[in-house]
């Protein structure tokens, strides 16, 4: 399970997911489980080439992972990391995360940490993380 502790002298398995589709639900599930919970919706800026994929590896309580969307601006209210440490790094894309009135803007080569115990909402437009 992922955010286990290990026990002292044991090895860690790691655990995988991937998934590529157009069904954006099925990917939000994954995001919800693997990083943080939150309030997906979704406007699809080029239907014909709408596509999402995740792809993650999840060892004890560190879990790193790649996501891309296309075709598709990604709206998240709501977000709460429950003290998890969110870091991301913007391969592609543009956006804004939001806390409060403030709001962070980011394109390629930004990196940010998401706010581990403040609910916050990003807007994320053709992105790759």
């Amino acid at each position: 399970m992922p955010g286990r502790e290990p026990e002292p002298g044991i090895m860690l398995p790691i655990e995988r997911s991937a998934l590529v589709g157009q069904d954006m639900d099925a990917i939000v599930g994954i995001i919800r489980q693997q990083y943080t919970e939150h309030r997906p919706s979704f406007r699809y800026t080029d239907p014909a080439q709408a596509l999402a994929s995740i792809d993650s590896a999840t060892a004890g309580p560190l879990t790193a992972g790649h996501m891309r969307w296309r075709g598709v601006e990604y709206r998240v209210t709501e977000a709460h990391a429950d003290g998890m440490l969110l870091g991301v790094v913007a391969a592609s894309g543009s956006g804004a995360v939001s806390l409060g009135r403030d709001e962070l803007t980011f394109t390629p080569g930004d990196v940010f940490l998401d706010p581990p115990f403040l609910p916050y909402g990003a807007v994320l437009r053709n992105c790759e993380f």
